[in-house]
């Protein structure tokens, strides 16, 4: 039977950059209207190391670490790592290719209390 997994919230985050290449974040979420398991609180935070100015032809590492805590599965939530290669042009798009890790409780609705590992390789572009 399929779970009508629902949150209606209300989101407040924060992000600060120490310097150009790393940024720190989190965030408060608070459900005004939740049904089918879901729960009124989530947390989320995380670091950020990519380069800020323009690469040159070869790129630069980027380094990224999230974790999402949610009231639904006892705060246990999930982790994600992504780490690889980027080139970013001179108006701040860039293009990364690495490898991400996932390691938690699903984010996809109906199915927030299962637990998955994935591994991947990824192309993202940012505009």
């Amino acid at each position: 039977m399929r779970r009508n997994y629902v949150r209606d919230s209300i989101v407040l985050g924060a992000g600060i950059r120490p310097n150009e290449d790393v940024r720190l974040y989190a965030e408060a979420d608070w459900a005004f209207y939740d049904d089918g398991g879901a729960k009124p609180w989530e947390f989320q935070f995380g670091i950020e190391y990519a380069p800020g100015q323009p690469t040159d032809a070869w790129g630069a590492p980027f380094f990224a670490i999230n974790s999402r805590l949610r009231e639904d599965v006892d705060f246990s939530g999930n982790f994600t790592l992504q780490t690889g290669w980027l080139w970013r042009s001179t108006n701040g798009s860039a293009l990364r290719f690495g490898l991400q890790y996932f390691n938690g409780m699903l984010d996809l609705g109906q199915f927030y209390d299962e637990h998955e590992e994935q591994v991947g390789l990824g192309l993202w572009y940012d505009y």
